[in-house]
């Protein structure tokens, strides 16, 4: 995973860390990824009959080739996004504080919460979500590909539907109440 990368940065949010996507791979880096063989000559050969889009490696010793992701198959695409979220989600959770009574009563006001800043959808669950100015927690659940439910435990709140909810970060775990 080398050399040219996309950032993609949340600027509203100073705490949100930077997630950087790569897109060039050399053969080492794709060896068992997807299905992909486990050899490097595997991985050669296959990148030869696929036709994959590749460039000369910089900055490397000898002729040695790094090729582009969107000429991999779908099932190898799948898992190096999979691998990218595992290592996103692999940051220390952080704590903050549930803010108001939207979740009563499974997240008691001022309850502890221990999460991950991640702004992207990545399964149902309990988010942190910018709601106009103010930071809240909401249950999202994916109804399609446009559009998010985001509901509310608490009954006197209405639940919402979404295309582009304000993901801040994922609750993992509630804590303690302080």
């Amino acid at each position: 995973m080398t050399t040219q990368t996309t950032e993609y940065v949340d600027t509203n949010q100073k705490q949100s860390p930077k997630m950087t996507i790569n897109t060039w791979f050399s053969a080492t880096e794709l060896l068992g990824v997807g299905g992909l063989p486990t050899s490097l000559s595997g991985i050669y050969k296959h990148a030869s009959i696929a036709n994959w889009k590749k460039r000369q490696r910089s900055n490397v010793q000898g002729v040695t080739f790094e090729y582009h992701v969107s000429s991999f198959p779908l099932t190898v695409q799948l898992a190096i996004e999979r691998l990218a979220l595992e290592q996103e989600c692999s940051v220390m959770p952080r704590l903050c504080v549930m803010p108001d009574d939207t979740m009563c009563p499974t997240i008691p006001i001022h309850s502890q919460l221990a999460v991950t800043y991640l702004t992207r959808f990545i399964n149902d669950g309990l988010y942190v979500v910018e709601q106009g100015n103010e930071l809240t927690v909401r249950r999202i659940y994916k109804l399609n590909d446009q559009q998010y439910k985001l509901s509310c435990d608490n009954t006197r709140y209405l639940h919402e539907i979404n295309s582009n909810p304000k993901i801040i970060a994922y609750v993992n775990q509630l804590l303690l109440p302080i």
